[in-house]
Order: structure tokens, then sequence, then C-alpha cells
């Protein structure tokens, strides 16, 4: 009787973990998004450089 509240706050914590590894994705997805503008940027002043 005693493994079901235990069990229970195992998928808590896992839920919980789910969530922030989700929230860090979209961190770091909109962090890449923001470099590939600053590359693209780059790119094109180097371009006219040229």
């Amino acid at each position: 009787m005693d493994k079901q509240p235990k069990q229970q706050q195992i998928k808590a914590d896992e839920k919980m973990l789910i969530a922030r590894m989700a929230q860090e994705i979209g961190e770091l997805r909109s962090q890449n998004i923001e470099l590939s503008c600053i590359i693209d940027q780059l790119v094109a002043k180097l371009n006219e450089q040229k």
C-alpha cells in the first residue's frame, strides 16, 4: 500500500521534469532563431564588402 503514493510522486516528478525540459527546448529554439538572424546579417554584410 505504501508503493502507490511513491509511484504517483515519481509520475509527478517526471511530468515536472518533462515540462521544464520542454520549456528549455523552447528557449533554446528561440535563441537558435536569434543566432540564425545574426549569422544571416553577418553573411549579408560580408557579401556587401566583396
